[in-house]
């Protein structure tokens, strides 16, 4: 047991003090100098557990300023540039024409075609836009089956990627069902 040296109750910590209390603390009686915080820290801040409470708290430290740190940018949390914007317009145009009716009726046509002819003239980079209206005007949508559909979209996404030297696109209906497939309906 811990001794108390002075009327200030100081304890002594020696090898032989802590010998003792661990000798008494594989007994099965009950010491209320073991209930407390400060007792049962001193006991485990020793060997296996401080070693492993320091290293996974470096590690939770670690973590936290690899994952969650408030000022690492992610892409949802900024405002949209062309690069982006792009690619959020590309990915709906293509799971709109993977989603497109296989036989679509005149009205189906003429709201693909309307919502095409409106994002060419809505589109907010000038640059995009004006490159997107030439290519309407040279190659008109073809919405006469969801595969027109799907091979026009893929064929003007690949015009874009040329200007830009970037790989393009295979445009085969296997592999766009399978990259631009809607899997649901939430």
């Amino acid at each position: 047991m811990a001794r108390v040296s002075n009327r200030y109750a100081q304890v002594s910590t020696s090898e032989e003090d802590l010998e003792a209390e661990d000798a008494w603390s594989d007994t099965r009686h009950y010491n209320i100098s073991q209930a407390t915080p400060s007792y049962s820290w001193r006991k485990l801040s020793r060997g296996w557990f401080r070693t492993f409470v320091t290293t996974a708290g470096v590690f939770m430290l670690v973590l936290f300023f690899i994952v969650f740190a408030p000022w690492k940018n992610r892409e949802g949390d900024l405002p949209p540039n062309g690069d982006r914007l792009g690619r959020a317009a590309w990915t709906l145009i293509h799971v709109m024409a993977a989603n497109f009716p296989a036989n679509p009726t005149p009205e189906d046509a003429k709201q693909a075609i309307a919502f095409i002819t409106a994002l060419s003239h809505l589109y907010p980079c000038d640059y995009c836009m004006g490159h997107f209206s030439n290519y309407l005007n040279q190659h008109p949508v073809d919405v006469s089956s969801r595969e027109a559909f799907l091979l026009w979209t893929c064929e003007a996404h690949n015009d874009v990627r040329r200007r830009q030297d970037k790989a393009l696109f295979p445009c085969n209906i296997a592999e766009l069902d399978q990259r631009w497939g809607w899997e649901g309906n939430t």
